[in-house]
């Protein structure tokens, strides 16, 4: 009977740890749940108790009832609280640690300019790893030392000895789609013009195009990574320390968890580490390059601290640059023919805008000169509009000051966030929101020759056009963006479209370009998984380019 006894003893003490750990356990969970609720600098605002309670919310609507949807639910919480309270609501709790805006006014306070310290809690920002580049840093000062370094290769003179490599890119894909142009083959755009960003940012950022331009397909391959990657943005953003360990892991094992978008994103941090490490080692010598380059400059950079200089930080800021430099701005030059071509007469008139501005296709003009371009510029402005650069919702906290919201006080180390399709897609600020109107940015009054403005459209208020962010932390590549755009769009229709009118001078059609299976809904946002995303299935934007 000893043996048994024994066994039945340490049965019961078994028993009795796991229930004790157990009942810890619930405690904790209830501790956690009471502080939520009640006591949180969060607890006072409105918003759903589930949400209070837990990040299953957030990830039921972006995951698992939705693909991306929790922006949608978000903006249906605000109309929702605002009738509940019989008054306008502007904030409102969607997480636990993190409040909601919807005022667009408000954008210009969270988002504030150069004397204003923001933080930068982590969510989007931290769900691919980058944790330590500008995009990823959370310190306000700390981001102010790393964005200092890059903010000159970005500015206005920069971007002007920029312009030959811009213009040079774009020649040598008008080439390529020349050789399309022949065969009748159908071009993927966001493959195309993906191509051609990433060879400009790389040949910046290193010295060396990557050359996809002349690659079969455009490196294809590459943007549709990319693509599938953002798929599972959700899941790395709500456990935020999934990224962490899936650095710690072999490539092949995360590869075989995420896919084949992992396995693209492995392939360019290999690829951004190595081109580091040459960099590096070419420090002083640049017989490989055309040019010094954003890596060659920031390791000389004297106000950069030294730990900031290393491969494991550097790779990151690289392996950014080249992903932001390429797919936002592929995706607005796609969307701009998408929505021109479904509009003849538009394109139109800004057809012989540019007939007019650039007689001489063979002598483009600068982006300067094309971005005072009125209709141009309209058209620019209202693809940024529709087509949004980012669409997942920015976060910010102020470190150092409670932040005033009608009625409602934000304390100081607040996760306040907005979106900024939110604000685009807003009838208030844009009547007929979903409409392709570029006369909306026209002034008052209009251009001489251009259409007038629709008599139910007032003029759109370039304040509350926030595509890639404002203030400190907007997207540094803002205006090598926009110069992008405008000249690739220039280029690209004033060498292959062509106005038909008939004997009388009338218009009548759009010659030299066409889409092939291509529509709304390849373009229009539907899905925010950080870009923004068309319907699950949709987002393959192909022209034909027709014989001369």
């Amino acid at each position: 009977m000893a043996v048994p006894d024994i066994f039945q003893y340490g049965s019961a003490s078994e028993y009795s740890v796991v229930n004790a750990f157990l009942t810890i356990y619930a405690c904790y969970i209830l501790g956690v749940a009471i502080h939520r609720l009640f006591f949180s600098r969060y607890a006072k605002f409105p918003g759903p108790r589930l949400a209070a309670l837990t990040y299953g919310y957030m990830f039921y609507y972006d995951v698992i009832a939705g693909d991306g949807q929790y922006m949608y639910k978000i903006k249906d919480l605000h109309e929702k609280y605002s009738e509940r309270l019989y008054q306008y609501s502007p904030v409102i709790r969607i997480s636990p640690h993190e409040l909601h805006v919807i005022d667009p006014d408000f954008y210009e306070v969270l988002f504030a300019g150069a004397y204003t310290k923001r933080d930068k809690p982590p969510t989007w920002s931290h769900a691919f790893s980058n944790f330590d580049s500008v995009f990823g840093t959370i310190d306000h000062d700390k981001h102010k030392v790393r964005r200092s370094a890059l903010n000159a290769f970005f500015s206005p003179s920069s971007l002007r000895k920029l312009e030959p490599l811009i213009q040079d890119s774009i020649s040598r894909l008008i080439a390529v789609f020349r050789q399309y142009q022949k065969s009748g083959e159908a071009i993927q755009m966001k493959a195309a013009f993906g191509a051609m960003t990433n060879d400009i940012i790389a040949e910046y950022c290193f010295g060396i195009s990557e050359n996809y331009i002349d690659t079969p397909n455009f490196n294809a391959e590459a943007v549709k990574a990319a693509d599938d990657l953002t798929e599972s943005m959700h899941i790395t953003v709500q456990v935020q320390w999934l990224p962490k360990l899936l650095n710690r892991l072999p490539d092949r094992w995360t590869e075989s968890i995420f896919g084949h978008g992992m396995a693209k994103l492995n392939e360019m941090k290999r690829h951004s580490i190595r081109k580091i490490k040459e960099t590096i080692s070419s420090r002083g010598d640049f017989r490989n390059v055309k040019h010094r380059t954003i890596f060659h400059d920031l390791l000389d950079n004297p106000n950069l601290p030294e730990e900031d200089k290393t491969v494991d930080r550097l790779w990151q800021e690289a392996q950014l640059l080249l992903t932001a430099g390429t797919v936002t701005t592929a995706t607005s030059i796609s969307s701009a023919l998408v929505y021109l071509l479904l509009d003849p007469r538009r394109l139109g008139v800004l057809l012989e805008e540019l007939e007019t501005a650039v007689p001489d296709i063979t002598k483009p003009k600068s982006s300067t000169e094309l971005e005072n371009l009125p209709y141009l510029n309209a058209v620019v402005q209202e693809i940024l509009r529709l087509v949004t650069g980012v669409s997942y919702r920015l976060v910010r906290s102020a470190p150092n000051e409670t932040l005033q919201l009608g009625k409602w006080s934000i304390p100081p180390n607040t996760a306040v966030s907005m979106h900024a399709p939110l604000i685009h897609h807003s009838p208030d600020l844009f009547p007929e929101p979903w409409s392709f109107i570029p006369e909306r940015w026209l002034a008052d009054p209009g251009p001489a020759g251009l259409p007038a403005r629709p008599s139910n459209i007032p003029p759109a208020n370039p304040k509350y056009l926030v595509p890639l962010s404002k203030g400190t932390r907007q997207c540094i590549g803002q205006p090598l963006a926009h110069a992008e755009i405008h000249m690739t769009l220039a280029c690209v229709l004033r060498t292959f479209a062509r106005a038909e009118r008939d004997e009388h001078g009338e218009f009548i059609g759009i010659k030299g370009i066409k889409l092939f299976r291509t529509d709304r809904r390849d373009t229009d946002l539907k899905r925010d998984l950080g870009f923004p995303a068309p319907e699950k299935g949709r987002g393959n934007m192909r022209i034909v380019l027709e014989g001369l």
